[in-house]
């Protein structure tokens, strides 16, 4: 199976999904009439895990039929904003008191603001499967974050500006 470039998925692959705002990583590749009746499906496509964690990634996830691969935005993430990512992850366990939210499970999701025009980064780190232990705000430019409470996020993608939100900042690149 492969990615509209050619290249061949592979389990691990950190990808973007849900046209590019969420990135998830691959965690089962079914092609054959076998592999497709273990998973309960009829056409060939990937199971893609919420978290990006590879050392630790949630249990499930969600199943897409290799037919909507484009609809779905099914992208692998680049090496290189990928090691930025994951440095972020480094620097805000590094740089912040985040004892009570350290979770080894944590999902990215890229949110655009359209009010104002920016795009933010959230970080999810999670409990188990269907619990949040923390949201956390990161800037475009992964420089500084912000603990974020359910309501700011869900009041994010209508927030005029990341300051309406009313956050407390820290600098992460260090």
């Amino acid at each position: 199976m492969y990615y509209f470039d050619g290249e061949e998925i592979a389990i691990g692959d950190v990808v973007f999904w849900n046209e590019g705002m969420c990135l998830g990583a691959v965690s089962g590749i079914f092609e054959t009439s076998d592999e497709l009746e273990g998973v309960s499906q009829c056409e060939p496509g990937i199971m893609l895990s919420f978290s990006v964690s590879i050392m630790n990634p949630l249990p499930g996830g969600m199943f897409v039929e290799c037919a909507d691969f484009k609809d779905d935005g099914i992208n692998k993430c680049s090496q290189k904003l990928l090691i930025r990512l994951f440095e972020t992850h480094a620097k805000i366990a590094r740089v912040v008191d985040f004892s009570q939210y350290t979770s080894d499970s944590y999902g990215i999701n890229r949110i655009y603001m359209p009010v104002c025009k920016k795009a933010v980064w959230v970080y999810i780190y999670y409990a188990s499967i269907s619990s949040v232990r923390a949201l956390l705000l990161v800037n475009e430019d992964l420089t500084k974050a912000s603990i974020l409470s359910e309501l700011q996020f869900i009041k994010l993608k209508e927030a005029a500006s990341i300051v309406d939100l009313d956050l407390k900042w820290v600098a992460i690149d260090k």
